[in-house]
């Protein structure tokens, strides 16, 4: 029995099943099946009883997507991400947008349809991926991969996520999760693909904080305030002291 399955089951959580699913540095990366109901305990009890960095997938992810075959553009990746001044690339995602001059589209809509004020965000501790979007009732089976001492930021470059539509490419995922990893203590939980989420062990505990911190996810992804919060400042009020981040491109 394996050190992972070993302590899953030790804390009585069953593995369904096991699964190579590729290597890393000669090291062989498994992806373990669970009950959907154990995943956030069993996510939490390797967190804090490893050093391992364990991410969260669906069960229906497919093994081929889990590690890239890519060699060349993750060893490109892994050389380059260092490099990238954050600053820079977040005020080029900006594109000019007037932090100062946002227009709050949800008050406007909540006023005109019940004549209240909406409600204030609240700082969000619960992850989505674990839930089918129409249901909203808890998937039967998720999975979780071991990716052993690979660095939690450097996961996106090894699985090659991203690239697409307004999802930045691999390494701009790998500079800007290092970023928040040194900053916030913020670890990659998991994705399906669409949705990236981390765990946050250390917010923002002030909105002044939290509104430094929103700027930089809306240049990491917009979608979450354009087709969410709809201004960052609205954003930042959810990022004082959240523990659950969450991202979506479309």
């Amino acid at each position: 029995m394996d050190e992972i399955t070993g302590i899953l089951e030790q804390e009585g959580i069953a593995v369904f099943d096991k699964k190579i699913c590729g290597s890393i540095k000669g090291n062989q990366i498994y992806r373990y099946i669970i009950s959907g109901s154990d995943c956030i305990d069993a996510w939490k009890i390797l967190f804090r009883k490893t050093d391992r960095n364990i991410i969260v997938l669906p069960e229906n992810y497919n093994d081929g997507d889990i590690l890239s075959d890519d060699e060349k553009s993750i060893s490109a990746d892994l050389s380059s991400y260092t490099g990238i001044d954050i600053q820079k690339w977040c005020e080029r995602r900006w594109s000019g947008y007037d932090f100062d001059d946002e227009y709050d589209e949800l008050e406007e809509i909540m006023m005109e349809h019940t004549g209240e004020n909406i409600s204030e965000p609240e700082p969000a501790h619960s992850f989505t991926l674990l839930y089918e979007i129409i249901s909203n009732k808890i998937y039967d089976k998720m999975q979780i991969v071991d990716f052993r001492d690979i660095p939690c930021y450097e996961i996106p470059v090894y699985m090659q996520f991203g690239g697409w539509n307004a999802c930045p490419f691999p390494k701009k995922h790998a500079a800007m999760l290092r970023h928040w990893n040194e900053t916030y203590n913020a670890s990659f939980f998991g994705t399906d693909g669409a949705v990236l989420e981390m765990s946050a062990g250390n917010p923002p505990d002030t909105y002044e904080k939290a509104h430094i911190l929103a700027k930089e996810q809306m240049a990491y992804c917009d979608d979450i305030v354009f087709q969410g919060t709809m201004t960052v400042e609205r954003l930042a009020k959810t990022l004082v002291n959240s523990t659950a981040w969450y991202f979506w491109w479309d």
